[in-house]
């Protein structure tokens, strides 16, 4: 399989993902290993959808005005929650489940309400979703942007949510006062809500605004 840095540059951090391993359990090819993590995805939404109906964001933000983003990258592409505005930035290390595991969700594919595929991503995410840099299982903070600032510190089994839409235009005098307007509505409506959906998730849940 290519590396990973080869298969999209959208992808950080990169230097958890253990290639061999996957070859080892039969998704070593660029195919199998999408498919992997687009099958891991898919119940994984299912999952996340059925605590919190993530089509309210894009009504809310559809009713205020707001317009999705034109250009998609990888994650947004690869999202399989249903909403145009929001999605998971974590990466997905499908060479982390068992042989077991990997072999049944690789068998069954996107079937819908999957009782069993969904006990194995309820058991399972934490370990194929997080940061992985240190050789420990011990909990700390990284980040999922190449530049470390403050406000992207966040643990490193956390699951990380994205926001982004339309920027507003760039020549408009009031700039600022409607990017702040906007970034009101987005921490007030759709932000709070979901980090409160999902409070009872073992892990840390951060909601991030990255158009403004």
């Amino acid at each position: 399989m290519k590396d990973i840095k080869d298969i999209s540059t959208s992808i950080h951090p990169t230097t958890d993902f253990n290639l061999k391993e996957a070859v080892k359990k039969g998704i070593g090819t660029e195919n199998k290993y999408k498919e992997a993590q687009s099958i891991y995805l898919y119940f994984f939404s299912e999952y996340l959808n059925s605590i919190y109906d993530f089509r309210q964001v894009d009504d809310t933000l559809n009713g205020k005005g707001f317009v999705p983003t034109k250009k998609r990258n990888y994650y947004q592409q690869n999202s399989q929650l249903e909403s145009e505005y929001i999605y998971i930035r974590n990466n997905v290390h499908p060479e982390r489940l068992s042989q077991k595991d990997i072999d049944y969700l690789m068998t069954t594919g996107k079937k819908s309400e999957d009782k069993h595929a969904q006990s194995i991503i309820k058991k399972t995410n934490m370990d194929v979703m997080s940061i992985q840099l240190k050789d420990n299982n011990e909990k700390y903070k990284t980040s999922y942007e190449k530049s470390n600032t403050k406000e992207t510190i966040v643990s490193n089994d956390a699951l990380v949510l994205y926001i982004e839409y339309k920027d507003i235009k760039k020549d408009d005098n009031d700039y600022v006062k409607k990017g702040n307007q906007e970034a009101q509505v987005v921490e007030n409506q759709v932000i709070l809500p979901v980090k409160d959906a999902l409070n009872d998730l073992p892990n840390d849940v951060e909601v991030f605004n990255i158009t403004w």
